[in-house]
């Protein structure tokens, strides 16, 4: 599967607006892209399939399919969202069958693990229910590609409470480790949501009185 992950970051010619300056992936035409997790995933897409136009919701999901949608139309790519509001990794395992498996997806992007740190998940369990879904995936398609997103949390709300953030972010980085793991085990793209949003939060409260 490495010649598969290595495959999303081919270079290409991209079309469109300035300032846009990320490598195009390679898909085949047609290539079906299924995108699962919990409410950031989710974010209320409509569950009447046959309503094109607002059934992505509104989340990454949504803008990731707009962005391709834009830079490459001549893949028609064909893009379903399934995320579940509330959800947990085990929860996915249990719907795994309808929701991945039978969809027959050429990209699977998971983001999960949010829901399971707030309800204290062991990561032992976390890791054995996320393997048995991805383990579920490739024997369905040896030549899936898989993106693996680290849940991530931010010093907001109840959070902001000092030891409700020091619980809570270290419940989520272990989980993170886990995800790191899964990623290098299963040739997956690895994206590091928390550290992405750790660098976003240190430049939004940067002093800029001087």
């Amino acid at each position: 599967m490495n010649d598969k992950a290595t495959d999303l970051h081919l270079p290409a010619e991209r079309p469109g607006a300035d300032g846009y300056s990320y490598r195009m992936p390679n898909f085949k035409a047609g290539s079906r892209l299924l995108f699962q997790g919990d409410s950031i995933t989710d974010m209320k897409w409509g569950r009447d399939q046959s309503d094109r136009n607002h059934y992505l919701g509104h989340s990454y999901v949504y803008l990731i399919a707009a962005r391709l949608g834009v830079d490459m139309p001549s893949a028609q790519l064909d893009v379903y969202n399934r995320g579940m509001s509330g959800h947990t990794v085990a929860d996915l395992r249990k719907r795994w069958q309808t929701d991945a498996i039978d969809m027959k997806p050429d990209l699977l992007s998971i983001l999960i693990g949010t829901n399971d740190a707030g309800q204290g998940v062991r990561p032992d369990a976390f890791e054995s229910d996320y393997r048995y879904i991805l383990d579920a995936s490739v024997e369905a398609n040896r030549n899936l590609r898989l993106v693996l997103l680290d849940p991530f949390v931010v010093r907001s709300g109840q959070l902001k409470n000092e030891d409700e953030w020091t619980s809570r972010r270290s419940a989520i980085d272990k989980l993170g480790h886990i995800v790191a793991h899964l990623a290098k085990d299963y040739s997956a793209v690895h994206i590091k949501l928390q550290v992405i949003f750790d660098i976003a939060a240190a430049s939004c409260h940067k002093d800029t009185s001087s």
